[in-house]
């Protein structure tokens, strides 16, 4: 029997792996995304096209992602399919880590529980929610509904707290089976060290790693940390095969925290931890050279402790084994991290010289760089409907070239004056256009402020817009994807 599953809420680190693994075990999965309309509007949503960009980002590229599109669905808020019977509805506009884009609107987008579960009434909703939502003033997060919250420590702990509260608030008027579940932080994979988005312990692995790579032997690993405390991190593989199995399950606990049943204290993972950046030795200290978020500063120090009845009960159902948190796990997060540069685009090669505008330059960046760089998956997305795509460079004298899909590959020729306009069309300076090469602007930014301009249809040319928005930040001129000697 076919399952289906809704899911209401950004793609996150937790969203985009709990889809893929949905696609993968035969279910079909309905996205809610927002409209191009609401580009400015406060929802938590993504557009379809950056949904469908993250997703295929989890499933491992397009081809992927292609295998799987006829049981994924996208759905504009306020719209499901009334055909289908849902088995499960995923409510997840909290992002797991607490520097995720959307996180701060998440507790506005509580307020909109009530209207997803009119629209899927009698479907179980499983309400994704943090475990700092739910810390009590004695430090203890447990598993019920109702109880005093202490005073939040932090922001995002705040933003936790006003988020789980809505929830609850909303609950009340619900004719619904309803699910909480608290996700701890989400780190990589225990095979590979990947994840989703670069964020929670990523920034930290981060810094502890570039303050000194190659430690003298002999060297403490200094933190200043508690160690006889838990950070709440989990890998996010561990976490998303034991959330599938709760939707499976046909009696699902009413409140899950779901944490790690192979509790690590600080003093635990934090001398793996030292293992992997050859330290022989790691310690507590009063303070440490690491430049670190303030947020990871408090709960490496905070003293939470979690309630995990229910999740035993679960554990001993499903028979899932606890992921080994070692020396080998953080050797994966760390080489992952540096290996993609930590979520940043890499940087220009300090040796060259910044081209400044010119025709020849133009020629070369249009017309010999981007074919080679405009890979088969933004085409595809960006020419959608046979569509070409024109980029305009105003000017005393007016550079024109044309974008075209020709057998699945980009090929990019002038643009004579007279000839045939394409459909959409891209307009900017010349120093609009140098500034995005470089990347010293963002293409969004150069839209709000009116120093871009697009002309055609207003769908496709938003839809335009966003993926080449994307190539300008995921192909940068002198980026590592594209070699330089390719580009001579």
């Amino acid at each position: 029997m076919v399952k289906t599953a809704f899911v209401w809420g950004p793609i996150s680190s937790f969203s985009g792996p709990l889809i893929s693994s949905l696609l993968n075990k035969g279910w079909h999965v309905h996205v809610a995304c927002k409209s191009a309309f609401n580009l400015l509007g406060m929802s938590p949503l993504d557009l379809p096209s950056a949904a469908q960009s993250a997703l295929e980002k989890s499933l491992g590229g397009h081809e992927q992602f292609r295998t799987f599109s006829e049981r994924l669905r996208f759905f504009p808020p306020g719209e499901v399919d009334k055909n289908v019977d849902y088995d499960a509805l995923i409510f997840c506009p909290l992002p797991p880590n607490f520097d995720e884009a959307r996180a701060p609107r998440a507790p506005w987008a509580a307020g909109e529980l009530g209207n997803v579960c009119k629209l899927l009434r009698g479907v179980p909703a499983f309400l994704v929610s943090s475990i700092w939502g739910g810390v009590q003033n004695d430090y203890v997060v447990p598993e019920e509904i109702e109880f005093a919250r202490r005073k939040p420590q932090s922001q995002w702990e705040n933003v936790c707290q006003q988020y789980e509260i809505r929830l609850l608030n909303e609950i009340g008027g619900l004719e619904t089976n309803w699910h909480l579940i608290r996700l701890p932080l989400l780190t990589g994979t225990t095979t590979t060290g990947a994840v989703q988005n670069f964020s929670g312990l990523l920034g930290f692995l981060q810094s502890v790693t570039e303050v000194e790579r190659h430690p003298e032997a002999g060297k403490v690993f200094k933190l200043n940390y508690n160690p006889d405390s838990t950070l709440w991190f989990m890998p996010v593989d561990s976490v998303v095969q034991i959330f599938t199995q709760v939707i499976e399950d046909s009696y699902p606990p009413r409140i899950l925290n779901l944490v790690s049943p192979q509790t690590l204290l600080n003093q635990e993972w934090v001398e793996s931890l030292g293992g992997a950046l050859c330290y022989p030795k790691a310690e507590a200290a009063i303070a440490d050279p690491y430049r670190l978020p303030s947020i990871i500063r408090h709960l490496l120090l905070d003293e939470v402790q979690v309630t995990t009845r229910n999740l035993f009960e679960l554990l001993g159902r499903y028979q899932i084994s606890p992921a080994s948190i070692d020396q080998n796990y953080f050797e994966k997060q760390i080489h992952f991290g540096k290996t993609h540069n930590w979520g940043h685009s890499f940087p220009v090669d300090k040796k060259r010289l910044e081209p400044t505008f010119s025709e020849e330059f133009a020629h070369h960046y249009f017309e010999e760089f981007m074919p080679i760089a405009f890979g088969s998956e933004l085409l595809e997305e960006a020419t959608k409907g046979e569509i070409s795509i024109g980029f305009i460079v105003d000017g005393p004298k007016q550079l024109a070239w044309v974008l075209r899909s020709t057998n699945g590959r980009a090929t990019v020729e002038r643009l004579d004056h007279g000839a045939i306009r394409p459909k959409v069309s891209i307009h900017f300076s010349t120093s609009v256009l140098m500034r995005l090469i470089l990347q010293k602007t963002t293409l969004e930014k150069a839209m709000m402020l009116r120093e871009v301009r697009t002309e055609g249809p207003m769908i496709d040319a938003l839809r335009v817009a966003s993926v080449f928005g994307r190539f300008l930040k995921e192909y940068p001129y002198y980026g590592r994807k594209i070699e330089a000697e390719s580009l001579r």
